[in-house]
């Protein structure tokens, strides 16, 4: 249980100007794809910028850790939970603004669907690639999401962070080094909106193709289960999924928890999994890939409250 005298300034400010805005112990697996994942000491919802920059120098201050939660989609949480503190930017930054023919800002909270879904109903290209990946658009950007066709940084033009330092900063695209399921200067910061060109086409055309994608990730991801996705990068030169099934671990179970039978990229809760069933497979994947192949396996997922 929670000692609130470990955070009584900080909930002296929730009370007084978020009052309604903050849960204390809130389990975490209501707030992730893999339903898995222990209490938060504090899950906040900040519902300005003003407000978000003083608790986070509070946090600073008074040396309480804090992490900002999109989705959820790729998060593995410890079942013993997060001893800080959860900001959900959820109540702040969910918008797309329509500019002009050729511009949208969306504010870094907005799921990423429901942009797909905004720009199919108005006939604007330049999402639908991304269609069936989840997540918000700050998680989009913080890891280039995207496909073998499309990453969302080719269609950004700049993105609005908060710094370290507690600074608003504009980057422009050509100030991020961009590459594969990473943008290093969006790391360690809070993005809270971006702006993206666009370009006029039919919502027949992106209905069309938004369906193909779907039906795409459905035959070949194991959608049906909770996950958080691909668990690894793609590494140079190999399939994650290729050299799993290569090591017969496909359909391989560890509590609760099993490595996907459809893509081998992926481990899956079978409905009850533990944060550590999940943890296992993927360091036994990590371990046999780098006996037999000599390769190095990066993460995608990220790991939340582990020791």
């Amino acid at each position: 249980m929670t000692s609130l005298n470990l955070y009584s300034p900080i909930i002296r400010y929730l009370e007084a100007e978020l009052k309604g805005f903050y849960l204390v112990g809130e389990k975490l697996k209501l707030h992730t794809y893999y339903k898995i994942g222990g209490p938060a000491d504090l899950f906040v919802f900040p519902n300005t910028e003003a407000k978000l920059i003083e608790l986070i120098a509070m946090c600073n201050d008074f040396k309480k850790p804090f992490y900002v939660i999109g989705e959820g989609a790729n998060l593995l949480v410890s079942d013993s939970g997060y001893k800080g503190i959860i900001l959900d930017l959820r109540e702040m930054s969910t918008f797309v603004n329509l500019l002009d023919s050729n511009t949208i800002e969306v504010g870094s909270a907005t799921l990423l669907k429901d942009v797909i879904f905004h720009c199919e109903c108005n006939g604007l290209s330049g999402f639908e690639y991304l269609s069936g990946i989840p997540g918000t658009i700050g998680g989009a950007l913080s890891m280039n999401a995207g496909t073998s066709d499309w990453q969302i940084s080719q269609n950004l033009l700049w993105v609005e962070i908060i710094d370290n330092h507690l600074n608003k900063l504009v980057l422009e695209k050509e100030d991020i080094d961009f590459g594969y399921r990473s943008s290093p200067q969006l790391t360690n910061c809070i993005i809270t909106k971006a702006r993206f060109r666009v370009n006029k086409t039919t919502s027949d055309i992106l209905k069309k193709h938004r369906i193909s994608q779907l039906m795409r990730r459905a035959s070949k991801q194991p959608i049906e289960f909770a996950s958080c996705g691909s668990v690894f990068k793609r590494p140079k030169g190999f399939f994650v999924g290729e050299m799993v099934a290569n090591l017969n671990l496909k359909g391989h179970i560890f509590g609760d928890a099993m490595i996907s039978e459809k893509h081998g990229g992926f481990i899956v809760n079978l409905g009850n999994a533990k944060s550590e069933d999940v943890l296992h497979l993927i360091e036994l994947v990590e371990y046999q890939v780098r006996e037999k192949f000599n390769v190095d396996l990066e993460r995608e997922v990220v790991l939340l409250g582990f020791n």
